[in-house]
């Protein structure tokens, strides 16, 4: 048999990345590029991505509401 060395090279893995983004935001980021990984690098990317867009749809969300039940008891007409 003819057995050859392979080459293995550790990318990262994109799940734990993502998990860094959302939960960690940019402390999250920081520990992708320490561990010096692409794809796990990438995955935080998008993790903090995810968070920051559910973070702004929780704003808007929140003063749609607020607006709306003001408006209803006619409060600063």
């Amino acid at each position: 048999m003819d057995e050859r060395p392979v080459n293995v090279q550790d990318e990262g893995s994109l799940g734990l990345g993502i998990v860094l983004g959302i939960f960690l935001g940019l402390i999250g980021i920081i520990i992708a590029l320490v561990i010096n990984k692409p794809k796990t690098t990438k995955g935080s990317l998008i993790g903090f991505g995810i968070s920051f867009a559910i973070g702004i749809l929780g704003y808007v969300l929140i003063f749609v509401l607020l607006g709306a039940s003001l408006g209803a008891l006619g409060v600063g007409m």
